[in-house]
């Protein structure tokens, strides 16, 4: 008797464990999450490769499939090769709040990595559409370390599927030794609902 109880106390702990995992893995896939979606544009790269001949382009964040944290997307447009570049500090500020993330972490720059694309100037000029006739060659570092991973459903809270909002982001960086720069500017961020499993099919053909 004590040993069918045992094994039926077993099969039951199983069985719970095995639906649970079912349940996360298939119809967890179908639920919605809020997606914080960041409008942007190159107008303040454009501004920055006239003043400084380099700049960071910073796209936004995108959702990660699993949850509620984003990742940055931003690319760097370079004269030159440099051999780091040091975030120091990101500061998001909408309507009567303001969330400043003290990054200080250097990152070297790898050449040889997928991320890395090389462009002549007549490329990068269809690319990025302005022409630097100084420069011949541009090295453009695509999907940059260093960024913190963020939930914005935690930092934006309160905001709800279907509104659209104002948020200033500041990012302070610099190259190598070189003094540091400033890009600021307002994107419009639109909060979305997306399902898991349009993030999951889009990673497996996109990425």
């Amino acid at each position: 008797m004590k040993v069918s109880i045992m094994r039926i106390t077993i099969i039951t702990v199983i069985s719970i464990v095995i639906i649970i995992t079912i349940w996360h893995y298939s119809f967890g896939l179908f639920y919605e999450r809020k997606w914080f979606r960041f409008d942007f544009s190159h107008n303040e790269t454009i501004i920055m490769l006239q003043e400084f001949n380099k700049a960071m382009y910073f796209y936004g964040y995108n959702m990660e499939a699993n949850g509620s944290n984003y990742y940055a997307n931003a690319s760097m447009f370079l004269n030159d090769k440099y051999e780091t570049y040091t975030l120091h500090n990101i500061i998001f500020e909408w309507d009567d709040e303001k969330i400043n993330y003290e990054i200080n972490k250097t990152i070297n720059f790898v050449y040889d990595d997928w991320r890395c694309k090389i462009y002549s100037e007549e490329e990068f000029k269809k690319y990025i559409g302005i022409s630097k006739p100084e420069i011949k060659t541009w090295y453009i570092m695509e999907y940059l370390d260093g960024f913190p991973v963020i939930n914005f459903a935690k930092i934006f809270k309160g905001k709800q599927i279907g509104n659209v909002f104002t948020c200033k982001i500041t990012i302070n960086f610099s190259f190598d030794n070189e003094s540091e720069i400033t890009l600021a500017y307002y994107n419009d961020v639109f909060v979305d609902k997306k399902i898991i499993l349009v993030f999951l099919i889009e990673w497996f053909f996109f990425y």
